[in-house]
C-alpha cells in the first residue's frame, strides 16, 4: 500500500534494474537529507544529527509549561516541523531533478532549525509567569 509498485516486480534476468531506487515510506525523510548533500560522506554525516536530535527531543526540560496548548509558538513550530517532514518524505520519492533538489536542500535546514530553536522557546516561557502561583502569592500577602 505504501510502498513503490516498481519494487514488487519479481526480479529476472533479461530485464534491466530500475532507475529510481525509492526506501520504504518511512526512510524517505531520511533519504531525502541523504541526497540533499551531494558529497556522499557529507551525506551520511548529516543522518547522525537527524537521531541525535531526536533522542535529546525528551531532555529539553527547561519549559516553563510542558503542555504545547498553551505555548502558540511552539505549537506553530511544531505543525511546520511536521508539514517539512512530510515535505522530505516526498522529496525522498522523487526523482533527482531541478525542482526537487532545491526544496530538498532546503527542507533538511527546516528540519533542523526546530531542534534549535526548542531550548530558546523554553528559556523564553520561563519569562511568563505561571498565573495560579503568582495571584495566590499576591492574595495571601
Amino acid at each position: 500500500m505504501f510502498g513503490a509498485p516498481d519494487t514488487y516486480i519479481p526480479a529476472t534476468p533479461l530485464s534491466h534494474a530500475r532507475l529510481i531506487v525509492v526506501p520504504e515510506w518511512y526512510f524517505l525523510p531520511i533519504h531525502a537529507i541523504l541526497r540533499s548533500i551531494p558529497d556522499k560522506s557529507g551525506g551520511v554525516a548529516a543522518i547522525a544529527p537527524v537521531f541525535i536530535c531526536l533522542l535529546a527531543l525528551p531532555f529539553f526540560k527547561n519549559m516553563y509549561v510542558r503542555s504545547s496548548s498553551f505555548r502558540p509558538i511552539y505549537q506553530g513550530i511544531f505543525w511546520l516541523l511536521l508539514a517539512d517532514c512530510l515535505l522530505l518524505g516526498w522529496i525522498g520519492c522523487q526523482p533527482v531533478e531541478a525542482p526537487f533538489v532545491t526544496i530538498g536542500q532546503i527542507s533538511p535546514f527546516v528540519f533542523f532549525l526546530f531542534f534549535a530553536i526548542t531550548p530558546i522557546l523554553g528559556r523564553v516561557g520561563r519569562g511568563i509567569p505561571n498565573s495560579y502561583t503568582d495571584e495566590t502569592d499576591q492574595v495571601c500577602q
